[in-house]
């Protein structure tokens, strides 16, 4: 969920943003022996048997920045999002739990992600609310949550290309680019993957840009695992709350 959280910003009439600075830095070392598309498959594939991860995205623009913080587990996950802008209050919070999926947002993320008209919006906001897998905003929502489904937001598709490796945060990286795989809420768009030069090569990186956003998701305590719990008292949206 976190590159299409990400990604459904840029439709948001926001203003005011901060340009996140990576801070990568050059080394000299020699390529990798693997191909450059054996190496990042190799990758994505120790990725997703590590079952848990913790991911922070970030998404700016030249009027807003968004935030997303996430956890990504086997079958269940959590993300809490939340964005600067000149608008009111922008939080939303997402559980997934197997197939239920189950929203808390601010007024504003609830008419911006979810489409809810003003009066409703006003009066489920900050309550725990079910969205339904026959809901038309499941599959963009629901997408990328989970650990494989996450991954699978990050694959290249074509070519992919490596280049000289880099210190990122003190770690040795590899650097892989391409063209990043179309998912709903995402189109396809330039991407580059960092990833760890260990004998457990994992992705600690991923930067992309994509109709005016620079997008980047940093990648942490690979195969930690966690817990995750479905709110209580939950209420399951109804199509009658959305705008007309």
């Amino acid at each position: 969920m976190h590159r299409g959280q990400l990604q459904r910003w840029v439709q948001v009439p926001v203003a005011g943003a901060v340009v996140l600075s990576i801070g990568l830095v050059g080394v000299s070392s020699a390529q990798a022996t693997t191909t450059a598309a054996a190496a990042y498959n190799r990758a994505l594939s120790d990725a997703v048997a590590k079952k848990y991860v913790s991911v922070t995205g970030t998404a700016t623009a030249a009027n807003f920045k968004g935030h997303v913080i996430a956890l990504s587990g086997p079958t269940f996950a959590q993300e809490t999002s939340t964005l600067t802008y000149s608008g009111p209050p922008f939080k939303l919070v997402a559980v997934v739990v197997g197939n239920a999926l189950y929203l808390t947002g601010t007024a504003a993320a609830l008419t911006d992600d979810l489409n809810f008209s003003k009066a409703n919006a006003t009066k489920y906001q900050n309550k725990p609310l079910l969205l339904p897998a026959t809901n038309s905003l499941y599959a963009q929502s629901v997408n990328g949550a989970t650990l494989a489904s996450g991954v699978s937001d990050i694959r290249m598709k074509g070519a992919v290309t490596e280049g000289k490796p880099l210190t990122y945060k003190g770690l040795l990286v590899n650097v892989f680019s391409g063209e990043s795989v179309a998912t709903p809420g995402s189109p396809s768009s330039p991407q580059t993957i960092y990833v760890s030069t260990t004998n457990d090569p994992l992705p600690v990186l991923v930067k992309s840009k994509s109709d005016g956003l620079n997008l980047t998701e940093i990648f942490t305590h690979w195969g930690v695992p966690f817990l995750v719990h479905a709110p209580i008292g939950a209420v399951t949206i109804q199509p009658s709350w959305t705008k007309k």
